[in-house]
């Protein structure tokens, strides 16, 4: 069985995934190829200076040189790893390159070339990990198995961007890691696998990220277990309406900071 990933250039979070998710794999998933790993540019942002200016709306100026602190210290180690004077890293990139799993050429799923290349590499599944991008039907259709991909929330509910945020900002008390089909809606496909993260008391939205990449690691190599022993049970959405967020405004964070709670 081979598969493909696609996800998103995020420094921060999405390494904790990968690492986690490469640790295990490797112990339990023999007879799946990961054939590589597609990385696209961070939250789909074409300019850096718009997702600079989205970034410091997010954070504020105090945390956001924090958090860009953090960003170059990683960027270094990464750089050094690379040139072997370091032997860690903690990047997306790192832990490929540790697992012997190649980083593909494309920032474009719905480019006819991707799709061709999916095609020809006859690719069973792609799974999306936060890809930054909308997968048109062509795309959705290559793959024998087609697409899957994991949402942090109980869908249909906070369908979107940052479901982690909005979760906390509703006061729920879980967050939930569903793993589903992909379709031309957006986050509507049917429901495969779900697992609850509990929101602790005081837990900043900083660590329940962490916390829910590690767990998207476990339910993703549950399913893609299923797959490879043929015995995925698909379920429908709940039949109701649900809801929709977009990216947090500086409006919204500051009434997040209001309820009590903190982002980093």
């Amino acid at each position: 069985m081979k598969i493909l990933v696609v996800t998103q250039d995020d420094p921060f979070y999405l390494p904790c995934f990968f690492k986690s998710f490469f640790d295990e794999f490797l112990r339990e998933l023999g007879g799946i190829e990961i054939v590589g790993v597609v990385i696209q540019r961070p939250l789909g942002q074409r300019s850096k200076k718009k997702l600079l200016w989205r970034m410091i709306e997010f954070y504020g100026p105090v945390v956001f040189a924090v958090i860009s602190l953090r960003y170059v210290l990683q960027q270094i180690a990464n750089r050094l790893n690379r040139l072997g004077l370091m032997k860690a890293a903690h990047s997306i990139d790192y832990f490929c390159r540790r697992n012997g799993v190649r980083i593909l050429p494309y920032r474009n799923v719905n480019h006819p070339r991707f799709v061709e290349f999916v095609k020809n590499s006859k690719i069973d599944l792609i799974v999306s990990v936060a890809a930054a991008q909308i997968f048109k039907s062509d795309i959705l259709r290559a793959p024998r198995l087609g697409c899957i991909n994991i949402h942090n929330a109980p869908l249909p509910d906070y369908r979107g961007m940052m479901p982690s945020f909005w979760q906390m900002f509703h006061g729920e008390k879980h967050t939930v890691a569903t793993v589903h089909e992909m379709v031309e809606e957006i986050d509507k496909g049917r429901i495969i696998f779900q697992a609850q993260t509990e929101i602790t008391r005081g837990m900043t939205l900083d660590a329940l990220i962490k916390k829910t990449r590690k767990v998207d690691a476990w339910a993703l190599l549950k399913v893609l277990r299923m797959f490879k022993e043929g015995r995925v049970k698909y379920r429908n959405l709940p039949n109701k309406k649900g809801s929709y967020f977009s990216f947090p405004s500086r409006r919204d964070v500051v009434e997040f900071k209001k309820r009590g709670y903190r982002i980093v």
